[in-house]
């Protein structure tokens, strides 16, 4: 009998998950950027004014909350505070929309359905709301918009280093970034998932990767015989030969 080599790992993506983020986040910013400056006031700066002193001004005037920016030979902020606080907690309320609602109940963002990925449970399938935004809370430990970190690089040195390519938010929502061809079907990862042998892919210590066969192998009591994971059938078969654990 010839056994099947394990199928690549769908969530050796890692390239293509970049550029799908950078993509994300320059279309929220972007968003973002475009309501505040459609809401802001625009005056020219004072004359001899030295650059960032009206800004800092302008912010202990309305309060240290709100943005000011200076571009060229003018200031823009804006000049009332409830607005701006208004603005700061739609940006928070369209993020969690986009990352964990929509993500949760499709898999997608605009960046993942362009790259081609998805994000998918153990089982392959969409997370959820409840798992999506859980996934997205832990931005606030590994994500974008951590204060005093280059963007993104916990969560990014997590999906470089960890097995299953995760970041913190993805281990506590239990989900996974896969090709696009991937999701809908169990996700395999070696040394990380298993196959089980209802089909249904767990953390579970029982089967084991067989280097000599490339598949994992699994004792079932029921059969009382040795079982080897077929990939391209997704299926476990009995190996011939083998009857005792």
């Amino acid at each position: 009998m010839t056994f099947p080599t394990a199928a690549p790992d769908p969530t050796a993506v890692m390239g293509r998950r970049v550029v799908a983020a950078l993509i994300d986040i320059t279309l929220v910013v972007g968003l973002l950027l475009v309501v505040w400056f459609s809401q802001a006031v625009n005056e020219p700066l004072p004359a001899g004014a030295t650059y960032g002193a009206t800004c800092t001004a302008l912010t202990k005037e309305l309060g240290a909350t709100t943005p000011c920016v200076e571009l060229g030979s003018r200031v823009y902020y804006v000049g009332d505070p409830d607005r701006a606080a208004t603005i700061s907690w739609g940006f928070v309320v369209a993020t969690f929309l986009i990352f964990g609602v929509i993500q949760g109940l499709t898999g997608r963002t605009v960046g993942k359905v362009i790259i081609g990925l998805r994000t998918v449970g153990e089982d392959g399938h969409v997370p959820g709301v409840g798992r999506g935004i859980l996934r997205g809370l832990f931005w606030l430990v590994d994500g974008p918009f951590v204060l005093f970190l280059p963007i993104g690089i916990v969560g990014f040195i997590c999906a470089l280093t960890t097995p299953g390519h995760r970041r913190v938010g993805d281990m506590a929502s239990r989900t996974f970034v896969v090709t696009k061809a991937a999701a809908g079907a169990p996700v395999v990862v070696p040394g990380l998932t298993v196959p089980s042998p209802v089909g249904a892919f767990v953390h579970q210590p029982e089967p084991q990767w067989d280097e000599a066969r490339g598949a994992y192998i699994l004792w079932d009591s029921d059969q009382q015989a040795w079982l080897v994971w077929e990939e391209p059938t997704r299926r476990w078969v009995v190996i011939p030969g083998r009857k005792t654990p």
